[in-house]
């Protein structure tokens, strides 16, 4: 019975140093800017998806070409930065989400490997 090699990952103390920088910078950068949600609280929260980017900056095009059509109760400014918020972390999501799925993927047949051995001794 040979031994079940579906990956090999190392990485150099220098490599795993600043990996380890890059994600401390993240954090740094991050977290003051970002606010976490209840379960609860997404249930009743409007959801903007793929489907409803265009609506959103059509709207805001809208309110700023045209500001006498705005509701007086709209600050179109905060509107503004909403749309540019979400413009921002969906271009920060993006790579890390593929990273986060190909760093669960690596772990789970780096797990599957160990245990093999394991089991194998």
């Amino acid at each position: 019975m040979s031994q079940q090699n579906l990956i090999s990952i190392s990485f150099n103390e220098q490599d795993f140093n600043e990996i380890n920088n890059a994600i401390t910078t993240l954090k740094v950068k991050l977290i003051p800017q970002l606010k976490a949600i209840q379960n609860g609280e997404v249930r009743e929260l409007s959801k903007m998806g793929d489907k409803t980017v265009a609506f959103v900056s059509k709207a805001l095009e809208h309110c700023i070409t045209n500001p006498e059509l705005a509701p007086q109760y709209l600050d179109v400014n905060e509107f503004k930065n909403d749309v540019k918020a979400i413009e921002n972390l969906r271009s920060i999501y993006a790579p890390l989400e593929q990273l986060t799925r190909l760093i669960s993927d690596s772990m789970i047949l780096a797990g599957s490997d160990a245990f093999s051995a394991a089991l194998m001794f």
